[in-house]
């Protein structure tokens, strides 16, 4: 059997010329005719991929593509096979719609809507939550499990750290928080313990330095020591003595809750001075000793009971009484009355 070598040429066939072939060991012969060849061609659903990579960053394979009779577009790695097929383009009404799972370098699949990751940064597509971060764009930290927002300015700098917005935020202990506001700084203060929670919620220029200290909101407060808490208001202090629960201050301004367990409810001015278990409802009130409630006056629609009774302005008396002018019912801690104290309108 003559070799290919030894067939004219003919460039331009007519469509009833006859193309002749046969199998590489020679054992038949084929025939087709120049136009049933080509229409084959034309309808072929599949062709031969280029093994030869468009640049240095694509590996060369050899594989096949295919198009089913219904538009849709199919991929095998090689062979020729009926299986292995991978669905990679779905025709509806025209319009083409990928079947791609994407993959970062390292192999992890990306979510629905992640277009991709530029370096730890999660880039996100549809607005739809992410691995529950949302639309606006996040840092990851990798080393500490951190994250802050890519604008602003932020810095979660520790293990589990957060900062959820806002500007010039810093949080800055472990497990520490600051939802946004401004220039806030979140961080564990003088004890860097595994559990050095604290939290702001917003405002501008706060700082909790302490575990497990909270400042929700306001301006210019600080919360120092362990388990300190200030609600509001501007220029409070609330802190504590070692690990013992700080002080709490609801609101107000220039107050300072410095003993445990000491509470300031508001106003300005106020300080408990370092001691414990005291409390203040006014302003500018200085506590002098622990274990009492300091306020510029009090008004009771009850009974007011106490067990002992004192007075603190009463003075001595040596001279004769007038006349009894009223009296005062004075009871016990149970409430059962002791009896009357005498109101006189002089005594000397």
């Amino acid at each position: 059997m003559p070799n290919f070598t030894e067939f004219n040429l003919n460039p331009n066939p007519a469509g009833n010329d006859f193309i002749v072939g046969y199998k590489s060991d020679g054992s038949a012969e084929y025939r087709a005719t120049a136009q049933s060849l080509a229409t084959a061609l034309s309808s072929a659903t599949v062709v031969s991929l280029s093994t030869t990579a468009p640049n240095n960053n694509i590996a060369a394979r050899s594989g096949t593509i295919g198009i089913d009779p219904n538009n849709n577009v199919w991929i095998k790695e090689t062979g020729t096979g009926t299986s292995g097929w991978e669905s990679i383009f779905t025709s509806t009404s025209g319009a083409y719609y990928a079947n791609i799972i994407l993959q970062d370098a390292s192999g992890v699949v990306l979510n629905l809507g992640e277009l991709g990751r530029v370096g730890s940064t999660v880039v996100v597509g549809d607005g739809s939550t992410v691995g529950g971060i949302v639309a606006s764009t996040f840092t990851l930290i990798n080393a500490t499990s951190s994250i802050q927002p890519i604008i602003g300015n932020n810095s979660a700098s520790k293990l589990f750290a957060n900062v959820g917005g806002g500007q010039c935020n810093i949080a800055g202990g472990p497990y520490s928080n600051v939802a946004g506001g401004q220039c806030n700084i979140a961080c564990a203060g003088f004890m860097e313990l595994g559990d050095s929670t604290s939290t702001i919620g917003g405002g501008i220029l706060n700082r909790a330095n302490g575990p497990n200290t909270v400042i929700a909101g306001g301006g210019m407060n600080t919360a120092n020591g362990f388990g300190s808490f200030i609600g509001g208001g501007i220029c409070n202090t609330a802190c504590g003595v070692g690990f013992a629960i700080g002080g709490s201050i609801a609101g107000g301004s220039c107050n300072t809750a410095s003993g445990s367990y000491s509470f300031i409810g508001g106003g300005q001015n106020n300080n408990t001075r370092g001691f414990a278990n005291t409390f203040i409802l006014g302003s500018s009130l200085s506590a002098t000793v622990a274990n009492f409630t300091y306020v510029n006056n009090l008004s009771s629609q009850g009974v007011v009971v106490a067990n002992p009774l004192r007075v603190g302005n009463s003075v001595s008396a040596t001279g004769p009484v007038g006349t009894v002018t009223g009296k005062v019912e004075v009871f016990n801690a149970a409430g059962s009355s002791l009896g009357f104290i005498p109101i006189y309108n002089t005594i000397t």
